[in-house]
């Protein structure tokens, strides 16, 4: 009898399971955001969600996205900081059948060749792609759930880059002995140990993942 009990629970979320994924699959719309005003700065806060940089073809800062009825994005710009938050309004069983959608779970920024003063990326799941790009500030970037890789990477300021059950990768524009080295490796392997000395300092913290970072010329 409990054996039969069980196996009708299971049988009841099971199809539950497979009827919510059904109703809520939703299709997504590509679409473009366009600052209209001056952007110096960004900071980006999402969840499930692959950020990548590319080079703006017309020198003006830009987002490319998609989006449906459960899920859209907020854009701001105070203070010359383009800010990009998540607005969602799913329920519960919007989150079953949703993993077809992984290649429309992406954000991709376009920059123009200026400086950025400052840039903050931060998400879930998925991974961060920045190519080589020169930040006059501090650059922190974390993944939770995915790596963090990066081109040439130039910042003037502190440069933190996290990643947990992923790896950190990529360029790091200058030299060994510029950087002071603040490096923290779990369950993984790493080509940099931290060290004192330096003029600038370069963060990085990976969870079950490897590091590998390289000291390039510009």
């Amino acid at each position: 009898m409990k054996k039969l009990l069980t196996l009708c629970i299971i049988l009841s979320i099971t199809t539950l399971a497979v009827c919510f994924s059904g109703c809520s699959s939703k299709e997504y719309t590509s679409a473009t955001y366009a600052a209209t005003e001056e952007v110096t700065a960004i900071s980006i806060d999402v969840e499930d969600r692959k950020v990548v940089f590319g080079e703006s073809t017309d020198n003006k800062v830009s987002v490319s996205y998609y989006y449906n009825d459960k899920e859209n994005y907020n854009f701001t710009v105070t203070g010359e900081v383009l800010s990009i938050s998540q607005n969602n309004s799913k329920e519960w069983y919007d989150f079953f059948g949703t993993s077809g959608n992984r290649d429309q779970r992406v954000i991709t920024v376009y920059l123009p060749e200026s400086t950025l003063k400052s840039l903050s990326v931060q998400t879930t799941n998925f991974d961060i792609v920045l190519p080589g790009i020169a930040i006059s500030g501090d650059c922190s970037l974390y993944s939770n759930g995915g790596s963090v890789q990066v081109g040439s990477l130039l910042v003037s300021g502190t440069t933190s880059l996290s990643a947990k059950d992923g790896n950190v990768s990529g360029n790091i524009v200058g030299t060994y002995e510029e950087y002071i080295l603040d490096i923290t490796i779990k369950k993984g392997d790493s080509n940099l140990v931290s060290k004192a000395s330096g003029s600038k300092l370069l963060k990085v913290n990976v969870n079950n993942g490897d590091i590998d970072l390289q000291f390039v010329t510009a």
